[in-house]
């Protein structure tokens, strides 16, 4: 997607939000997914902090949905945290990498590969951050 075009699908995803809001209310989950691809348009235009105030959406749809301790809210922790990662604010990009990869551990269904997966990526994010034995750790989770 080109720099105007997805300035185009911003607009057009904008008035599917206000569109759907007024169908379907303001609280209607579904306005979630529009949301998610608004965050995803911005972090494509390398607008990292306008994509974390969508994702930012997401999360408040997602817990009151699901609860804090659930894969979907998870799964928008680790948007959050690669969002993060891109803007180089690592810091929050482990905090969030760190409690997407303790819920999922938590509330489990989900395959070894990708928790390895996160638990290597979080290692890396802790290097970022010269937090040397977080990152051993992490990395000891992976093979776990």
């Amino acid at each position: 997607m080109e720099g105007g075009e997805t300035d185009d699908a911003l607009k057009l995803l904008e008035k599917s939000l206000k569109m759907n809001k007024t169908i379907l209310g303001e609280d209607d989950y579904s306005n979630s997914i529009i949301h998610t691809l608004m965050a995803r348009a911005y972090v494509k235009k390398g607008k990292y902090q306008e994509a974390i105030q969508q994702y930012s959406i997401v999360w408040e749809y997602a817990e009151a949905k699901y609860g804090l301790k659930s894969k979907e809210v998870a799964e928008v922790f680790l948007e959050l945290a690669d969002t993060y990662d891109k803007n180089k604010e690592y810091k929050d990009a482990v905090e969030f990498q760190r409690r997407a990869f303790d819920t999922f551990k938590e509330v489990g269904g989900i395959d070894k590969k990708k928790v390895a997966t996160m638990a290597i990526t979080l290692g890396e994010m802790y290097g970022h951050n010269e937090i040397l034995d977080e990152a051993v750790a992490a990395m000891r989770e992976a093979r776990a």
